[in-house]
């Protein structure tokens, strides 16, 4: 991603939050993100409230922080004001991102600029570790 100069990655489909946290989500009308800081290395879930003490027990250490907003708050506003805080101009989303979520950013951040990263997910997901063999190799036997 920093390559094509994302300096932010949104993660929001449920396979992939899955793949990159180990975190089992249906996204319905309250968004749960992974946000990837390519400037400085960082990943952070965000959440909303409730889903906090479920998130702690259940993420692995690959995540660097956790933020999560209340029912009285808008996460719409608390992403936007997070995405300012950072100081991104060139935000990365995965195309299936719901409208609800890319309407206000691109309402609230004029000088944002928007890139599809689904290759570059697709190319993150292609990368496997030795438990992942593991369990193919276990899957395969069992089939």
């Amino acid at each position: 991603m920093r390559e094509k100069g994302i300096e932010i990655g949104i993660i929001s489909s449920g396979v992939s939050l899955r793949y990159f946290t180990g975190l089992k989500f249906i996204t319905l009308e309250r968004p749960i993100l992974l946000i990837l800081n390519t400037k400085k290395r960082k990943s952070m879930i965000f959440i909303p409230l409730l889903e906090l003490e479920h998130v702690k027990q259940s993420l692995g250490k690959n995540i660097d922080k956790v933020l999560y907003y209340t029912d009285n708050e808008d996460p719409y506003l608390k992403l936007t004001s997070l995405i300012k805080e950072l100081s991104s101009k060139i935000i990365g989303i995965e195309g299936s991102t719901p409208f609800r979520i890319v309407k206000p950013i691109l309402k609230s951040l004029k000088n944002i600029e928007i890139e599809v990263i689904d290759d570059v997910v697709q190319q993150l997901r292609i990368v496997k570790d030795q438990y992942e063999y593991r369990l193919y190799k276990k899957s395969i036997r069992n089939t």
